[in-house]
């Protein structure tokens, strides 16, 4: 598997990806907004791009403004290289990140990559869903 920066050519399978992992997907200009970032990052198996990670600094802390891994290369450890590689990438002290309660899966994900539950942001998503707040100190 190889990690790089992401590309104006890859945000078709990028797009494609995130249809495939959410019920609520970014649209394409979220992700043209991030090209060109050095923590917007994807990762490939054989040239074939598996999965995707995009950050951003906000200050004092980075976001991790979202991660997804095509369905048949999950649980192969690609989530958390792509997460360890943002982290290596962010000259920050903390890095945190937001999902849905519902979410369990990806929230035993998160703190078994030491992230701890910081807080709930009513009415955060579009449908009102609240979000969790989970972050995780890189000092």
């Amino acid at each position: 598997m190889d990690i790089r920066v992401c590309e104006e050519k890859d945000l078709e399978p990028i797009v494609e990806i995130e249809k495939e992992s959410f019920d609520h997907p970014y649209s394409p200009y979220i992700f043209e907004k991030f090209l060109g970032s050095d923590i917007f990052l994807l990762a490939e198996v054989d040239e074939k791009v598996v999965g995707y990670i995009m950050g951003d600094i906000r200050g004092e802390y980075g976001l991790l403004v979202s991660i997804a891994v095509l369905p048949d290369f999950r649980r192969e450890g690609i989530g958390t290289r792509l997460i360890d590689e943002l982290i290596e990438r962010m000259d920050v002290p903390s890095l945190r990140l937001t999902l849905r309660p519902h979410n369990r899966g990806a929230f035993d994900f998160y703190k078994n990559m030491g992230f701890r539950y910081v807080g709930v942001i009513k009415d955060y998503y579009k449908n009102d869903d609240n979000a969790i707040v989970m972050e995780k100190s890189l000092d």
